[in-house]
């Protein structure tokens, strides 16, 4: 998720929240700054949900991050449990951060070790930018038809986005890889696409 991805989509849905945003803007920097700082210990992870979705995927094919990462996660949800950030980015990279532990932690964790050479290769990462930035290209549009009051696509740039990840996934490497590559797609976007009130199965 390349180039602010997910911060792409955030700025759309930010614009339904805003009335709220306002009204919390004061006590809320500290709070936002505190969940920051309950992260501050999985840096690749933030990168992963907020940069660079491909490039930052790598380090959790191998066991011993993916350790390390599994043993944040309770003190992660216990800090992040105590600060209440309103602000949509970071209220989402903490959720997704959550989220995605979880996922790599348990269910996930034997296809992430077992797919490490398909994640690894220079053609899976470009095929994921490639679908990052036709997303960029559609947030682009979601958003001045939001503006302009002509609908809301948010639901369908998500979902568009989540097809290209698993078709590019398996016309580079396998059916696998493909069906692991949309399952985390799915955890991190998953708060996103509920507060967008998306009814696609997928999430």
């Amino acid at each position: 998720m390349a180039h602010h991805t997910l911060t792409t989509i955030l700025v759309i849905l930010a614009l339904t929240h805003a009335s709220l945003a306002f009204s919390f803007r004061g006590l809320d920097k500290r709070a936002c700054s505190d969940s920051m700082a309950c992260l501050v210990r999985v840096p690749m992870l933030v990168d992963l949900i907020e940069k660079d979705f491909a490039g930052a995927l790598l380090p959790l094919t191998y066991e011993p991050v993916l350790d390390f990462l599994c043993g944040q996660r309770e003190n992660i949800t216990g800090c992040l449990t105590d600060v209440h950030c309103e602000e949509t980015e970071h209220k989402y990279t903490g959720g997704a951060v959550l989220e995605l532990l979880d996922y790599a932690c348990n269910s996930g964790r034997a296809d992430l070790l077992e797919e490490r050479a398909c994640i690894s290769r220079d053609d899976f990462e470009e095929g994921i930018l490639q679908c990052a930035g036709i997303l960029r290209i559609e947030s682009d549009l979601t958003l001045t038809q939001k503006l302009a009051w002509l609908g809301d696509n948010s639901c369908q740039t998500i979902d568009n986005m989540y097809k290209c990840v698993e078709t590019s996934t398996e016309h580079v490497c396998s059916g696998r890889a493909a069906r692991l590559m949309g399952q985390i797609y799915r955890t991190i976007m998953r708060e996103v696409a509920q507060d967008a009130e998306c009814e696609q199965d997928h999430f």
